[in-house]
């Protein structure tokens, strides 16, 4: 489990914006006393268009899990959990989506088989297999929406199960 309220996880996360391209988009993030805080605005500027809080890089398998919950809040902007297994920005990264909740705290479960497939922002058709859960290098948070728009995210914790 990630607990970004109580156990105060999250200290070695970071915020990555479309600057690393020459886009504009703002975002940024900081622990509360209950959450991580991610919240700014994306901007379609200079072919821009997201804004990111990542986690460190590690060794993680999750091949011995079947789903992940979350308890979170969101506006604005649907917002993805993402999965790395490799560094490139160009590699394949698997996500699941995250609805607005209205501001509102929520916590809500997906399967692990979920999780598609990305390249580059955009959807392949295939799944995350159970030899991939158990080569994942990084996880976050992306705004999942293209939408040039405000967005407030609260995360209290990320489990897997």
């Amino acid at each position: 489990m990630i607990d970004f309220g109580i156990k105060k996880d999250g200290l070695d996360w970071r915020t990555v914006n479309d600057s690393v391209m020459g886009g504009v988009s703002n975002g940024s993030h900081q622990l509360s006393k209950d959450a991580l805080e991610f919240s700014g605005k994306i901007s379609f500027d200079n072919n821009g268009g997201f804004s990111s809080v990542r986690g460190p890089y590690g060794d993680f398998d999750f091949s011995s899990y079947d789903k992940v919950s979350i308890r979170y809040r969101l506006e604005g902007l649907d917002m993805a959990l993402t999965l790395e297994r490799e560094r490139p920005y160009y590699k394949p990264k698997y996500r699941v989506t995250l609805p607005k909740t209205g501001g509102a705290w929520t916590t809500a479960e997906w399967s692990l088989d979920e999780f598609k497939e990305y390249v580059v922002g955009r959807a392949t058709g295939r799944k995350i297999s159970k030899e991939q859960l158990a080569s994942i290098i990084r996880m976050g948070f992306i705004n999942s929406e293209k939408a040039e728009k405000d967005f407030s995210m609260s995360i209290d914790y990320i489990s897997f199960q």
